[in-house]
């Protein structure tokens, strides 16, 4: 017999009070779609990825926040803002005028496309590196 053949609405195995519990607490998310994840450990704050951005680039910071077709040091940023920094989405978004499903889908492209471009990769790898040396002379 299939366990999951009792579970309430696919999901969760209980009793009628825990299943009514799960229910409130979904609710209680309200509209907000973003759950953020657990971090164990927030490494960076948003400047520090910035500020190595343009060090490592030599770019002007205004040319991160650039909105343009194929901005490499725009997207490489969103990529590494999400996943070094413990700011929401709608955070991240908000640095960039965008909205936070935005920097989702531009972590996703992102992710796809350092997996071709080893070129993107190599300035992903190159900027993680100085951040990971910036981390240890503190």
């Amino acid at each position: 017999k299939n366990p999951l053949e009792n579970a309430y609405k696919g999901i969760a195995l209980g009793s009628d009070s825990f299943i009514k519990g799960i229910e409130k607490r979904i609710k209680s998310f309200g509209k907000n779609r973003e759950i953020q994840e657990t971090k164990f450990e927030e490494s960076y704050k948003a400047e520090d990825i910035i500020s190595k951005i343009v060090e490592v680039f030599k770019v002007e910071k205004k040319e991160i926040f650039r909105k343009r077709r194929g901005n490499v040091y725009r997207q490489l940023t969103l990529y590494l803002l999400k996943r070094f920094t413990g700011l929401p989405l709608k955070e991240i978004g908000g640095l960039f005028d965008i909205d936070y499903t935005a920097v989702s889908q531009a972590f996703r492209r992102f992710e796809k496309r350092i997996k071709y471009d080893k070129k993107v990769l190599g300035m992903k790898e190159k900027t993680e590196e100085a951040l990971t040396e910036k981390l240890c002379q503190k």
